[in-house]
């Protein structure tokens, strides 16, 4: 485009040929401009009120802004052709002449009504949406000509329903499935971003020549976050804007799905969840195995009244044989209610991947004859060696003692087959508990617990018990006390801890003994009670809702009376640290200061609406309240008098003592406030426009946590400045605590998850198993639990510590390496910014190893533990003590240093770097050697166990083996290409090679025959040796690992579940585990008797290094993030042992 065109928006010029074949070309948001005959049409909604468009528009953060979207100079694209075109857009191919690479650009064509607006909303939610099966969004903008656009990838490929045409018979279409579970992984995405699509069909839904799947035209994608912020606001107000709006898309029209793909109550105009989505996602899996679509018509609303009149034509009909557990699993996904549905994608897509693996699919009831099937299909082999040698004696017996032996053959055969269909029996049910434990991870990690208490006695594979049973403990087990018939609103624990007070909308109180997990029912209130209060020595209860008296109540006897008076449900009480006084106030502003002693009252006037808060001052000698009316007010204890501290023209429920009583916190409906109370002047700490749901003050008094209608947490400094966001979810925040000792922040919601944050690091660790809104949650006064009640009828308390790792946050900008201490107490990590910390695993400042010029490379114990190498990109080899003293020095190398290791018996350091000789350093004399043979940069080393042989790999694919007393090559190991990996045998007698021509090589060391065998893959980076030698790990350049038998080269197991590169990798001291550290920011934990694995979350950045502690019982790893973490793996794995922990950790609280 020349100079002239630069202020224009690109042109398309249709006479420019695109070269190469046309493929048919589909953008996220779009079909081609030619659309097929037999595409599915998409049906336009009718007419909506303005509020619900608006809601579906996502408006509650003010209407999309075309002017917030920045002007982009034409000249940046080329434009090559139209590829499609509809009724208000089109879709262009173009180059990106800045990045040199192909895009596909969508522009408004009509700007009329409110298209603007929603073309920058639909361009603002698709990129949002990071995943391999969704188009990504590269630029949104506007040319300088107004008209807005945005360019994404521009892919190529066939529909879903071509592909599904082409495709003759059932194995063709079954061979599909792979393209389904993509798109039903990606949707799972989509709603962990609370996005749902809303027009999922085959037609939308592109698979590429190399197998890749892709779901595009997300036009119609609408944000459920948004929505439920909306709804859960009580004093929302709509943006003045968003009628306008809606009335302006509703006047165009609105396209809300496809008829033969929508749900019921979408083709009813109804509201849609992430279930919507679910059924289209059913839908398209019945078209897959059927062939055909579930529904078909001449028109739109033809297809409309099938959906709303009834099920499709049953699979089965259509095509006898299609699996039965794909039949289910299509019958659940499009289940006509909702909440017989699978809840979420992620649900369906474990199903589905059950299947294809062959495991019991979670949602079908399988028959007898099924399971029989399935159980022949496993045990082939052995069953029909049994069935030769049952008939072999029996007819040898029918020629002996046919007669004789009948009777008693025939007993006993019954009560072999008896006991056989028993241990069958057993055996599936086990199955299905296993994989019921496996599903339930995700939902529920205590239910997961309690499934795996109840395997059978027959039950004998310890090791898949164990994993999941860890994996469930990392997660976050609870204890969940049952008894409350309606939800809990309130919470609180006794002073010692012993004791949990809950209150609930089923009309009671209950006293529960968390000792024994036995709750005790306090019958009384007439209707819902909203919040409790305990006295300090656990002996009174006030409780108080919406019968509109407060009850006080003795808890030796459990006697209770009623104190009576207010004209409104009771919505605040306040108890004074002696339990003499109450305040409490009504939902009409009116409050009372009641005397215990007397049950006498006095007014608190004021007020002239809701008063949601109120507490005592810890001398008990005022009382803060705050109403919606937007006042703040401070009563005198003795007297009743009031003083008004805060008045503003918004609501302000909020309000909290300071620690020291010197200030009140206050939250509002637009932010946070803080009140001094010996001056009356306020200032504004913080706006927050959504509105402030709960705050907490820090136990020092110096921060403020406020929690708010968009999901995040602020952690405001009381000294001014601005927040600490901790996000939390994009769903309101109802509760926020923090710790007793004021290291952790705990939040709950409406998302039904308690998020639990180290505040020093802004770390969360996710807490769930509710199936509705945590109402309130408390630590408890140790602060090693958390408690929180939901209205899903039940209380949960929490463990904050137990299974979660111990985080050390190291001073690294970012670490390269890390060492263990053979006694397993200490660590050593090299990172980037020039110095080596050494420290103990108990926490305490570590130790800096200063000294090099540029990252440090590496860092290792000596095999004693009491020295120290390090190396550098500054070519320098040095040895401390762990003081942090250098002992030596050696400039060794003019480059960079890639490998450091030290002899057995810590005499000697090896080192090796990008030039061609290896050197080794004699820490006793200061003695530097060089072994000089190889031609080019040497990429790793390894000593012997007895030290007295150095392999050292190379670019000049070949691995050397130095006698380290003469430093004579003892044999040169040849390779197809340069040698990164290098392993010695743990009894020294074989060497084990490889690198990047995909071959490993065993070397014996006393000059046997050596041998090779192929890995495949994209090259070795590592090798490790079990501890009996008998296993060889390949860690590849790639995603996977392999086990291999060094016997015979055969492949044991293949490990795969990172989705990165694994950087390091360990084997237990028992060698039954392997810990493997990868880019993709896990640590796994990989059983091999078993081949199953479970993710350690937590690090962000990938993960450099993994060790295993001298006992096996937990995991060290570093990460770029500059922290180490010490995970827990300590469960037992007796199964005597595991069954009793499991027992343990399945108990529930029971009402009395």
């Amino acid at each position: 485009m020349s100079g002239s065109d630069s202020n224009k928006k690109p042109e398309s010029h249709s006479s420019q040929r695109i070269s190469g074949d046309a493929p048919t070309l589909l953008d996220p948001n779009a079909n081609p401009s030619a659309p097929r005959s037999d595409a599915e049409p998409t049906l336009p909604l009718p007419p909506m009120n303005s509020t619900a468009l608006a809601e579906t528009l996502d408006l509650s953060g003010g209407i999309p802004n075309l002017s917030e979207l920045p002007v982009i100079d034409g000249a940046s694209y080329t434009v090559g052709g139209e590829l499609a075109r509809g009724g208000i857009g089109r879709i262009l191919k173009a180059r990106d002449g800045r990045l040199r690479r192909p895009v596909a650009i969508k522009e408004l064509l009509d700007t009329s009504g409110g298209s603007n607006e929603r073309f920058v909303r639909e361009a603002l939610l698709t990129a949002r949406l990071q995943h391999p099966a969704i188009v990504p969004v590269y630029e949104a903008g506007r040319w300088p000509s107004g008209e807005p656009f945005y360019a994404m990838k521009l892919v190529s490929g066939r529909s879903l329903d071509e592909v599904v045409e082409g495709a003759g018979t059932l194995e063709e279409r079954i061979a599909l499935l792979p393209h389904v579970l993509a798109v039903t992984d990606a949707i799972a995405y989509a709603h962990s971003e609370r996005i749902i699509h809303r027009d999922l069909k085959p037609h939308n839904i592109l698979v590429g020549a190399f197998g890749e799947t892709v779901v595009v035209d997300w036009g119609l994608a609408k944000d459920l976050a948004a929505s439920a912020s909306a709804a859960a606001d009580k004093h929302h107000t709509k943006h003045p804007g968003a009628d306008s709006l809606a009335r302006n898309l509703t006047m165009i029209g609105s396209v809300m799905g496809t008829p033969a793909y929508m749900p019921p109550e979408q083709a009813s105009g109804h509201e849609v969840d992430e279930r919507a989505d679910v059924y289209a996602l059913g839908a398209i899996l019945y078209h897959v195995l059927a062939g055909v679509p579930p529904y078909d018509g001449k028109t739109s609303v033809q297809i409309l009244a099938q959906v709303t009149s009834g099920p499709p034509v049953p699979l089965l009909q259509i095509e006898p044989k299609i699996p039965l557990e794909l039949v289910t699993i299509v019958e659940k996904a499009m289940a006509r209610e909702r909440a017989a549905r699978y809840r979420t994608a992620q649900e369906l897509a474990e199903d589905l991947r059950r299947f294809q693996t062959g495991q019991f699919v979670s949602a079908h009831r399988y028959s007898p004859v099924e399971l029989l099937v399935r159980f022949l299909r496993r045990y082939r082999a052995p069953l029909a060696v049994a069935v030769f040698a049952i008939v072999v004696l029996f007819v040898a017996g029918a020629w002996g003692l046919r007669n004789i032996m009948s009777a008693r053959d025939a007993a006993e055969q019954k009560q072999l087959e008896a006991e056989a269909e028993r241990s069958m029996a057993a055996h599936r049910a086990d199955e299905l508990t296993i994989e019921q434990a496996r599903a339930s991870l995700d939902r529920d990690p205590t239910h997961a617990i309690k499934l795996l208490a109840g395997l059978s006695s027959a039950f004998s594979d310890a090791s898949r018990a164990r994993l999941l049973a860890s994996d469930a403990r990392a997660r976050g087990l609870s204890v969940i006390l049952r008894g409350h018939t309606g939800g809990v609103n309130a919470i609180t624990f006794s002073k010692t801890g012993g004791k949990l007070i809950t209150a609930s909308d089923d009309h009671t109180v209950r006293l529960w003994d968390l000792a024994t997990l036995e709750g005790r029912a306090l019958v009384g209130h007439a209707d819902e009670v909203w919040k409790v209060a305990l006295s300090p020595d656990g002996r009174t209860l006030i409780s108080a809702g919406k019968d509109k008296t407060a009850r006080v109540w003795d808890l030796d006897s459990g006697a209770s009376r009623a104190l009576s008076g207010h004209a409104a449900p009771i919505h605040a009480i306040a108890l004074s640290p002696d339990a003499s006084r109450l305040a409490t106030f009504g939902g009409d502003g009116e409050g009372r200061l009641w005397d215990l002693r007397t049950d006498q009252d006095r007014p608190l006037e004021g007020h002239i609406s809701t008063v949601e808060t109120a507490a005592f001052d810890p001398a008990g000698d005022r009382i803060v309240s705050a109403s919606t009316d937007g006042t703040v007010r401070l009563w005198s204890a003795t007297t009743g008098e009031g003083a008004l501290m805060l008045n503003i023209p918004d609501p302000a429920p909020l309000a909290a003592y300071s620690p020291n009583r010197k200030l009140i916190g206050v939250g509002t409906g637009s932010g946070v406030w803080i009140v001094d109370i010996a001056s009356g002047k306020s200032r504004l700490l913080g706006a927050i426009p959504d509105g402030v749901l709960s705050i907490a003050f820090t136990p020092d008094g110096g921060s403020l946590a406020a929690a708010a209608q968009d999901g995040a947490v602020r952690l405001y400094s009381i000294a001014g400045g601005p927040p600490r966001i901790f996000q939390s979810t994009h769903f309101p925040v109802i509760k926020i605590a923090v710790s007793p000792n004021g290291k952790l922040l705990a939040a709950s919601g409406t998302d039904r998850v308690i998020r639990v944050w180290d505040i020093a690091r802004g770390e969360p660790r996710p807490l769930i198993g509710f199936e509705d809104t945590a109402a309130d949650l408390e630590f408890s006064p140790d602060g090693a639990s958390i408690a929180a009640g939901s209205w899903d009828h039940t209380v949960r308390i929490f463990s904050v510590t137990d299974g979660a790792p111990v985080v050390l946050t190291w001073p690294h900008k970012k670490i390269l390496s890390m060492d263990l201490s053979p006694s397993g107490d200490q660590i050593v990590t090299a990172g980037q910014d020039g110095v080596a910390y050494i420290g103990s695993l108990t926490g305490g400042e570590p130790t800096p190893l200063a000294g090099h010029e540029g990252d440090v490379t590496g860092a290792v114990f000596s095999p004693e533990g009491d020295r120290v190498a390090t190396a550098g990109t500054d070519g320098t080899v040095r040895v401390f003590d762990l003081t942090g003293h250098t002992v030596w020095r050696f400039n060794a190398h003019e480059f960079s240093i890639n490998s450091i290791v030290f002899s057995p018996d810590g005499r000697l350091v090896a080192s090796a770097s990008g030039g061609s000789a290896v050197h080794i350093a004699d820490t006793d004399s200061g003695e530097d050697r060089r072994l000089v043979g190889h031609e080019g940069g040497v990429l790793g080393l390894a000593f012997s166990p007895d030290g007295k042989w150095l392999a050292s790999g190379g670019r000049d694919r070949t691995a050397r083996l130095w006698n380290v007393e003469t430093g004579e090559v003892r044999a040169v190991i040849k390779h197809d290409a340069g040698v990164h990996a290098l392993a010695f045998s743990p009894n020294g007698a074989v060497l084990a090679s490889s690198g990047a021509d995909h071959t490993v090589r065993l070397t014996p060391i006393d000059g046997g025959e050596p041998r090779a065998f192929e890995v495949g893959g994209n090259g070795v980076t590592h090798l490790r040796f079990s501890p009996s030698g008998d296993l060889l790990l390949t860690i590849m350049n790639d995603t996977s690992l392999h086990v291999w038998k060094t016997a015979t080269g055969e492949r044991h197991r293949s490990l795969r579940g990172h989705h990165q590169y694994t950087r390091h990798a360990a084997f237990s001291p028992d060698g039954r585990t392997i810990a493997t550290a990868s880019e993709d920011q896990t640590v796994r934990l990989w059983d091999l008797d078993t081949g199953e694995s479970r993710p350690l979350r937590g690090h962000v950045g990938p993960v450099i290094d993994v060790r295993f502690s001298p006992d096996g019982a937990s995991i060290i790893s570093a990460g770029a993030d500059g922290t180490v973490r010490i995970w827990p793996d300590d469960l037992p794995r007796d199964l005597v042992e595991l069954r009793a922990w499991l027992q343990e950790k399945s108990r529930e609280g029971r009402p009395l």
